[in-house]
C-alpha cells in the first residue's frame, strides 16, 4: 500500500524499506521528512473508518485500538488516547537523538511542511570534556570553592537576604544570577524570553549554545523494539476482548502479525480489507493457550469483509441500522439504512464490496518483513536463530546467554518459556 506511493527517486531511496531504516535516518534525514510532510498532524484528515472506530468509542463497544498507522488520525477523528495504541509510535511525538530531549509535533511543524530537516536548538546540556575532571592540587580546588561561595554570599548579602535555609539560598542564587545577568549586560533577554526559544528549528539561541542534535519522530524503524506499552496493553486486554476487527493490513510485519494468535482462539475474528490476507507460517505455526485450542481449520478469520474499508463500513452500518452522517455526530439509533449497503456477492466465509481485489494468496507471493529480535534481558539483537520465548507474554524474548537468569526473574519464575527458530 504506502511503498506503492513512493517516488523512490524524489525521496532519493534505494528501496522502500529504507524508509524507515534507522541507518538511512541518521545518513540522510531528509527522505524521511519528505515523505513525512504529507502525513503530518494537520495535513491529513480522518476516513470514514477511522470516525467509525469512534463511533463504536461512543457506543461503548470499543476496547481498544492498535494501529501500525503513524499519521495520529485515530485520535484526530474521536478515540481518546487512552484507547489507542501505537504499535510504530506516531509523528506525534519527536526526540532528539543527541540530549534525548521531547518535543510535541508543533515545535517542528514548520521546518517539516517546509520539508527541512529540524535540528534541537534547545540549551545545550553541560557535559563536561574528557580530561576535565584532573585534580590540578587540592589546596588550588579548596581555595577556588571558597573564593566562589564567598561571591555568592556577597552577592546575596547586596541585596539584603539576610541568613537563608540552604535551599533558599540555591534560588536566591539562581535570582541573584540572572541580575547579574541583567545587569551587566543591558542587551540580554529575559529569562522568559530565552525560554519561549528553547525548542526546535532553525531559532537561535542568545549565546549560541544550542544543542543542534537531530531531532527523530516518534516512529518505531525497523530493528527498534516496540514500545513496552504495546505489550502491556495486549496482556491486559486479552482477559477482556470479546472480538476482533483487523483493518486494512497485510499482516507482513512482526510481532503485530502475532496478534491473532496471542488473544484466545474462541474470540470471532473478523477481517476489513480490500483482499484476502494469510499469517507468516512462523506465526501461523505457533502454539495456542493450553486453555483454549483453535478449532479453525483451514481458515483464519470468521468473516472476510473485503472492500474498500470505507465501503464496508457503510455496509457495517446500514446492516446495524446505524445512522450514516459524514461527521458522526450522532450516536443513536436510526431508520432502516436507504441506501444499498454495498454488498456484492457472498462467497463462503468472504464478503464482497466495492473495490474488493480477489488475489489468490499463492500467486501473491506473500512476502514478510524479517522480523529483528532483541532480548529483554541484555537489550541487544538476537543473532543466533533461536530464541527464547515467554508464551504468556506478548512479545518477551530472551537470548540463550539471558534465559537461565531472567526467566527465573520473570514472574518469578511462573511463566513458561520455549524456543523459537527465527
Amino acid at each position: 500500500g504506502l511503498y506503492n506511493t513512493l517516488d523512490l527517486e524524489e525521496l532519493g531511496l534505494n528501496c522502500p524499506e529504507d524508509l524507515f531504516d534507522m541507518e538511512s535516518f541518521t545518513e540522510n534525514p531528509s527522505s524521511f521528512y519528505k515523505f513525512a510532510k504529507r502525513l503530518y498532524p494537520g495535513n491529513v484528515q480522518p476516513s470514514f473508518t477511522h470516525k467509525f472506530l469512534a463511533l463504536l468509542q461512543k457506543k461503548n463497544k470499543l476496547l481498544r485500538v492498535y494501529t501500525q498507522n503513524i499519521d495520529g488520525l485515530e485520535v484526530e477523528a474521536g478515540v481518546t488516547s487512552k484507547k489507542v495504541v501505537y504499535a510504530h509510535g506516531s509523528l506525534a511525538v519527536a526526540q532528539c537523538l543527541k540530549c534525548n530531549l521531547k518535543f510535541d509535533a508543533k515545535h517542528i511543524a514548520t521546518e517539516v511542511n517546509e520539508g527541512k530537516v529540524p535540528t534541537c536548538v534547545s540549551a545545550s546540556r553541560t557535559v563536561k570534556k574528557k580530561g576535565s575532571l584532573k585534580r590540578k592540587g587540592s589546596q588550588q580546588k579548596n581555595n577556588t570553592m571558597e573564593n566562589s561561595n564567598k561571591r555568592r554570599d556577597e552577592d546575596v548579602s547586596d541585596l539584603g537576604l539576610g541568613t537563608l535555609s540552604p535551599k533558599s539560598k540555591r534560588l536566591k542564587r539562581r535570582a541573584v544570577a540572572r541580575h547579574n545577568v541583567m545587569r551587566d549586560d543591558p542587551t540580554s533577554e529575559r529569562s522568559d524570553d530565552v525560554e519561549d526559544k528553547v525548542g526546535v528549528g532553525s531559532k537561535t539561541y542568545p549565546n549560541n549554545n544550542i544543542c543542534g542534535g537531530l531531532i527523530k519522530p516518534g516512529v518505531t524503524f525497523f530493528g527498534e523494539k516496540l514500545e513496552d506499552r504495546v505489550g502491556k496493553a495486549l496482556e491486559a486486554d486479552r482477559e477482556k476482548v470479546d472480538a476482533l476487527l483487523v483493518i486494512g493490513t497485510s499482516l507482513s510485519v512482526s510481532p503485530m502479525s502475532k496478534v491473532l494468535r496471542y488473544l484466545p482462539p474462541s474470540i470471532p475474528r473478523i477481517l476489513i480489507n480490500r483482499n484476502e490476507v494469510m499469517l507468516p507460517k512462523m506465526c501461523a505455526d505457533e502454539i495456542d493457550s493450553d486453555e483454549e485450542e483453535d478449532t479453525r481449520d483451514g481458515y483464519i478469520f470468521d468473516a472476510s469483509l473485503l472492500g474498500n474499508c470505507d465501503d464496508v463500513v457503510k455496509g457495517i452500518m446500514c446492516a446495524l441500522d446505524w445512522k450514516i452522517e459524514e461527521g458522526l455526530e450522532s450516536t443513536t439509533l436510526a431508520e432502516p439504512c436507504e441506501i444499498d449497503i454495498g454488498l456484492t456477492e457472498v462467497v463462503g466465509r468472504n464478503y464482497f464490496f466495492p473495490g474488493a481485489l480477489v488475489v489468490s494468496l499463492e500467486e501473491d507471493g506473500n512476502e514478510y518483513e524479517e522480523e529483528i529480535v532483541h532480548c529483554d534481558g541484555c537489550g541487544k539483537k538476537i543473532a543466533t536463530n533461536v530464541v527464547m520465548k515467554c508464551t504468556q507474554c506478548f512479545d518477551f524474548d530472551l537470548c540463550y546467554e539471558c534465559f537461565p537468569n531472567v526467566s527465573r526473574k520473570h514472574y518469578r519464575g511462573r511463566h513458561k518459556f520455549k524456543s523459537e527458530k527465527l
